[in-house]
């Protein structure tokens, strides 16, 4: 028997069986190999494995460890600048270091000074470079800081070098309102902290230029309202006459008293001389000098507008007369 080239590609199986030759032929009907459409298919399942374990690799590319998915957290973002001066008041050829630091809303912050933009107002009192102002001449000028889109602006003055300072450190005194004697104010009225019994005190910082003074800073501690603390500042600082020599002096502003959200402001004369039934006092055997300022004239128009407060601190006290200062401060010249 002949096989064509198809079936010559298969194996031919003969069982011999009781003499007789029997030829079967795996195959003979088709071309093609069954096994081939299983090899077919098993490559196929093959390939759609590899496939899907193809995508798992790629999916899992996403996770992490622990089988989660990477979240990319977005950078932190500023939300302002702040500038701060070492010294507001130098003097003339003196140097003073400006540092701005980024405020990020995540709570971070960053020093910044050197990519920030700093520039002066009057170039010709004050230049800065690097973060350092540099002065010409006496005089005050606005710093302006350009960080990122963000401006912040800071106040920077040089006395003369003809000037003279002074300390003040609060060391007593109160205020009050709306009572009738001297005894009764002392002994309602707010005492002003002390270094000594507090740690903190009222603390004035000034120049003087030809028997007057003006302050750079004034600092208030807070103070005790009945039974809550209240805080006071003066609201553009103070100024007045001074002989330091002789220690006569006198301090006006603004001051304000905020309990909580409520506030009332109203302005004082206070000397170291006579003010109503007030007396001052000046010690200039002590070394610091010793100065007691009063005002007993002041009168408050303001209400803080909550019942509670007006009433337990007696508001308005719009009589002069009746409203009381007294303080003492330790002053010494530099």
């Amino acid at each position: 028997m002949v096989f064509d080239g198809g079936s010559m590609r298969r194996r031919q199986l003969l069982a011999l069986t009781g003499g007789t030759v029997s030829i079967a032929v795996a195959g003979c009907l088709d071309d093609e190999d069954p096994d081939d459409t299983d090899d077919e298919t098993d490559d196929a399942d093959d390939g759609t494995e590899d496939s899907d374990d193809d995508q798992d690799d790629e999916n899992g590319e996403e996770e992490n460890e622990d089988g989660e998915e990477d979240v990319e957290e977005d950078d932190p973002e500023i939300e302002s600048i702040d500038i701060d001066v070492s010294d507001s008041v130098i003097a003339v050829a003196d140097e003073v270091t400006l540092t701005v630091t980024a405020q990020y809303d995540d709570g971070s912050e960053e020093t910044v000074t050197e990519d920030a933009t700093i520039t002066s107002d009057d170039e010709s009192l004050a230049s800065v470079s690097n973060g350092t102002i540099s002065w010409g001449a006496g005089g005050e000028v606005t710093l302006t800081v350009e960080y990122e889109g963000f401006e912040e602006t800071a106040t920077v003055e040089t006395q003369s070098e003809e000037d003279e300072m002074f300390e003040a450190e609060g060391i007593g005194g109160y205020i009050s309102f709306a009572e009738d004697t001297e005894d009764d104010a002392e002994e309602e009225g707010i005492e002003f902290p002390t270094n000594e019994e507090d740690g903190e005190a009222i603390f004035i910082e000034a120049i003087v230029d030809d028997g007057t003074w003006e302050s750079t800073s004034v600092e208030f501690p807070d103070v005790e309202v009945s039974i809550v603390d209240a805080s006071i500042s003066a609201i553009d600082g103070f100024s007045g006459k001074i002989d330091i020599d002789s220690g006569l002096m006198t301090a006006e502003g603004t001051l304000e008293v905020s309990v909580f959200d409520d506030s009332f402001s109203f302005d004082i004369a206070a000397t170291s001389e006579v003010s109503g039934d007030l007396s001052g006092d000046v010690d200039t055997g002590s070394s610091p000098k010793q100065i007691t300022l009063v005002d007993n004239e002041y009168v408050i128009e303001d209400e803080t507008g909550n019942n509670l407060i007006d009433d337990e601190i007696n508001l308005p006290a719009d009589q002069s007369g009746e409203n009381w200062l007294v303080l003492t401060v330790e002053i010494k010249s530099e």
